[in-house]
């Protein structure tokens, strides 16, 4: 069985489709801004969809982090002993 991973801070999918070719399988990835989340639902979600196991219960567009755990709190807590690894990438438009 692959290991799993969620992608937080994930953009248009960079650290995600890395993961994958380093045999992840990314469970879901999170992302504030609509237009990076665009970009890696076509790219990684309707492109290379078979690399993903979305859960039902999430809704494939961007999300802020608050407002994912406002309204999947216990969805998440169900993942518990069950991702691998926790990945992010966060922003660093005050540093580059």
């Amino acid at each position: 069985m692959m290991p799993t991973c969620v992608d937080l801070f994930a953009g248009c999918g960079g650290l995600s489709l890395g993961l994958g070719a380093a045999g992840f399988s990314t469970l879901f990835g999170v992302e504030a801004h609509a237009d990076a989340f665009s970009t890696y639902r076509h790219n990684l979600l309707d492109m290379l969809g078979g690399r993903h196991r979305w859960p039902t219960w999430l809704e494939k567009r961007s999300w802020y982090a608050q407002d994912l755990l406002a309204r999947h709190v216990e969805d998440l807590a169900s993942l518990h002993g069950k991702v691998d690894l926790v990945a992010g990438g966060p922003p660093c438009q005050g540093f580059s």
